[in-house]
């Protein structure tokens, strides 16, 4: 049941660890599946709409009408919350579970006497029997169907200008009355008007001492900003001077940023300047050195030279004195004296050579300063 070339593979219509050798047919449900292949690795079955389960063998929650003879899959229960106890439906039949004085396949109707859905569970119209024709209501807003005369959810009192409560409903007042009633009315509308506008200025009047704060702190605004004592009029004024002003202060912020990359590119030369310089000092340095050191082993050299010089000088006087006393023999190193002794001078005058050590050292003390 594996294919590939290393048989890494199920074969079609199975799904498993082909590695393994563990691969199982899908035997998905032809009925309520849009094919016999499954998923190679889970085996599951790709099912029709509201079908689940690994071979597509049963409805979804909240899905009902599972058959092998229907190829359109199940049917949504559409159950309605308020009025059912869950959103799982039967399957043959798709009636949803309802709660207490609800009906319908959906739970989305009360019973005669209730209302409350679809947005709240059904509750009692509660209708008052003496101002209601009966004891049902409207499903939706529990309106009770009043008798003449006789107003309120419940039925249960007289509309306005009516009076007598009874079943037969409420008798309406006489003319006088109602023509008082209405009156009475007016006043009442204007009163409640006056009224409104009391307390609008009453609430403007509480808000002064608020707005007093507000006109100190936007005056010290002003003298922040230097608008005090200016002949602004109006907020329009106040924004436009600020965006004359803020146009100003960012002219001057883009003028300084270009300084700023200005001094930030002399910066980097001058960076770049020092590193060279740096360098050539520390080359200097070094030569230096090696000049000291080179200078140190001439003069070790030539303490040596001098030393063998003065020795031969010894030794050729010496030499001279015995050949003077020798009878009829003249043996003289006069030219070799005369030479070593020149040879001799000139070693010994130094100076030059100190004031070229000396001007050396002075460097390499400025070097190390650096």
């Amino acid at each position: 049941n594996t294919t590939g070339n290393n048989c890494q593979q199920c074969l079609e219509g199975f799904y498993g660890n082909a590695s393994q050798q563990m691969c199982q047919e899908c035997h998905c449900d032809i009925s309520n599946s849009n094919s016999s292949i499954c998923d190679p690795t889970f085996g599951q079955c790709s099912c029709l709409y509201g079908v689940g389960g690994r071979i597509c063998d049963s409805c979804l929650l909240g899905y009902w009408g599972f058959n092998n003879d229907n190829i359109t899959g199940c049917q949504h229960c559409g159950c309605v919350e308020a009025g059912s106890l869950n959103v799982t439906c039967n399957n043959d039949t798709g009636q949803c579970p309802c709660k207490p004085n609800t009906s319908g396949m959906q739970c989305n109707a009360c019973n005669d006497g209730y209302y409350g859905l679809p947005l709240n569970p059904c509750q009692a119209c509660d209708c008052n029997l003496t101002g209601a024709i009966n004891a049902s209501c409207n499903q939706t807003t529990g309106q009770c169907q009043c008798r003449p005369g006789v107003g309120g959810r419940r039925c249960d009192q007289c509309l306005p200008f009516f009076l007598n409560f009874t079943t037969e409903g409420c008798q309406e007042c006489g003319l006088c009355q109602v023509s008082l009633g209405n009156e009475i009315k007016n006043l009442i509308d204007v009163g409640q008007d006056v009224l409104n506008k009391t307390t609008s200025v009453l609430l403007v009047q509480s808000e002064g001492g608020r707005l007093d704060v507000l006109s100190q702190n936007l005056n010290q605004s002003l003298e922040h900003l230097g608008l005090a004592g200016s002949n602004v009029t109006s907020v329009t004024d106040i924004v436009n001077d600020l965006n004359i002003s803020s146009s100003a202060l960012k002219t001057s912020f883009e003028a300084t940023e270009t300084k700023l990359s200005a001094l930030s590119i002399s910066s980097e030369q001058i960076k770049s300047n020092s590193s060279s310089e740096a360098s050539r000092l520390s080359n200097l340095r070094a030569i230096a050195n090696n000049l000291t050191s080179d200078i140190s082993s001439y003069e070790d050299k030539i303490t040596v030279y001098l030393l063998d010089l003065r020795t031969y000088n010894n030794t050729a006087s010496l030499y001279f004195n015995r050949g003077s006393a020798v009878n009829g023999s003249m043996l003289t190193f006069l030219d070799e004296l005369s030479s070593t002794a020149a040879l001799l001078a000139q070693v010994q005058n130094t100076s030059e050579m100190d004031t070229t050590n000396e001007l050396i050292s002075h460097q390499v003390r400025c070097f190390s300063f650096v």
